[in-house]
């Protein structure tokens, strides 16, 4: 089962809870998905603070470009997240204009992460 909170974790989803809130009633792993570029080290440890502090698992970080090129900051990220806050990244997913061919590339960064006999489905 996948549930997708886009937007963030502190998006409402209605005016009372917010996506960080359907992930704990839920009680599931999370897959936070970032920007591969500048801005992410920031990102990734605030949201992966405010998961912490809710005693909430994290499966791993997707880093995904949003725009075309590479950003110099792009290098360095996935290292850096990995050996200071101890979570598997995968990626970059390159960015990709047409909506099939960006699903398919999502699926092959999340293949690690998928059983091989759920993969064929």
């Amino acid at each position: 089962v996948v549930v997708e909170g886009a937007g963030g974790l502190f998006v409402p989803v209605d005016s009372k809870r917010d996506v960080v809130e359907l992930i704990q009633t839920f009680g599931l792993p999370v897959v936070l998905v970032a920007r591969a570029g500048l801005g992410t080290l920031n990102h990734v440890a605030l949201s992966l603070e405010a998961l912490a502090s809710r005693k909430l698992s994290v499966r791993a970080v997707v880093l995904s470009r949003g725009v075309p090129g590479r950003d110099l900051a792009e290098r360095d990220n996935r290292r850096y997240l990995e050996a200071r806050h101890g979570v598997e990244v995968l990626g970059p997913v390159p960015h990709v204009e047409d909506a099939r061919r960006r699903h398919l590339a999502f699926r092959r960064a999340l293949a690690p992460l998928v059983p091989e006999r759920a993969r064929a489905r």
